[in-house]
């Protein structure tokens, strides 16, 4: 903690101003992107002792492939113009292209929710959910319902049994939909 900040090499500092830059460089007004920082580690993380190393982590999501892979070549760039004396390193861990599950089968569970007269809409997922493993091997699709406050993925997450039930009478009826439309192939 007694060296000058002329001299420093300060990791945690260098950190902080690429991922302030990654921030503001992935903001967008429709709220498309997702940028998450989720694990962040600070070496020697000790009181009084400038930090050498920072570990932290990046999740970029963009449901448009293309833009995501614009945002991802991007993030080596913001980091070398952000990294003050410090070196760094960017290692790409894991790489998903954006998905959209088949058409035909979107058509399908809307057009079943509808002749069920429960109400639906479209949406787009960001997160990842087995559909997306499935999707590789056979047509897959999912049913969303709706929790109070839009609170997902969350132990706060609750659902009604109403709605509970009509994602229920959904999966159903589309489940002998599926299998009536293979018996006849």
């Amino acid at each position: 903690g007694t060296t000058p900040r002329k001299d420093r090499k300060d990791a945690l500092f260098a950190a902080q101003d690429m991922i302030s830059k990654m921030r503001n460089a992935f903001d967008d007004s429709d709220d498309l992107v997702k940028f998450t920082v989720g694990l962040f580690n600070v070496l020697p993380n000790a009181p009084s002792v400038v930090p050498s190393e920072v570990f932290f982590s990046i999740d970029l999501r963009h449901p448009d492939w293309p833009t995501l892979n614009k945002l991802g070549e991007a993030i080596s760039e913001i980091c070398e113009e952000n990294r003050g004396k410090c070196a760094f390193s960017v290692k790409e861990v894991a790489k998903s292209p954006s998905l959209t599950f088949p058409h035909g089968m979107q058509n399908q569970l809307t057009a079943i929710a509808n002749e069920l007269d429960i109400q639906n809409i479209p949406i787009l997922s960001a997160a990842g959910h087995d559909a997306r493993q499935l999707h590789y091997f056979c047509p897959a699709g999912m049913i969303f319902v709706p929790c109070d406050k839009g609170i997902s993925h969350n132990e706060l997450e609750n659902c009604n049994r109403e709605d509970l039930a009509e994602g229920t009478r959904l999966l159903a009826a589309a489940l002998v939909g599926l299998s009536l439309e293979n018996l006849n192939e």
